[in-house]
C-alpha cells in the first residue's frame, strides 16, 4: 500500500479468535451456536458462526482501543510479558 505500513484490524483480531479456536478444537469443546444446525459434519470448530463472528468484533474493539491508546500517547512504554495487575483496563 504505496510504501507505507498498514495494519487490517480485522485481520488481526480474526488471527487471536482463531488460536483460540485452535486450542478449544485441540482439547474438543465445542461453544453451541444458533447456526450448529447449519454447521457441516466434518466442521469440528469450536467457535461457528455468529460465534465466532461476535468474539471476533469484540477482540477487534480491543485491538482498536490500543490501537487509538498508543496514537494519542507517541511517547507510551510499552511493557512486553508482564501483567499489570489491572485486568479488564482496555474493555471498558
Amino acid at each position: 500500500m504505496n510504501g507505507i505500513p498498514t495494519v487490517y484490524t480485522r485481520d488481526v483480531a480474526f488471527e487471536i479468535v482463531d488460536m483460540f479456536d485452535d486450542m478449544l478444537t485441540s482439547h474438543g469443546i465445542r461453544v453451541p451456536s444458533p447456526e450448529d444446525n447449519e454447521r457441516g459434519d466434518d466442521n469440528d470448530a469450536a467457535l461457528y458462526g455468529s460465534v465466532f463472528s461476535e468474539m471476533e468484533a469484540r477482540v477487534e474493539d480491543l485491538v482498536l482501543t490500543l490501537a487509538r491508546y498508543v496514537q494519542a500517547n507517541p511517547n507510551l512504554s510499552i511493557i512486553l510479558y508482564t501483567y499489570s495487575g489491572r485486568a479488564g483496563v482496555w474493555n471498558r
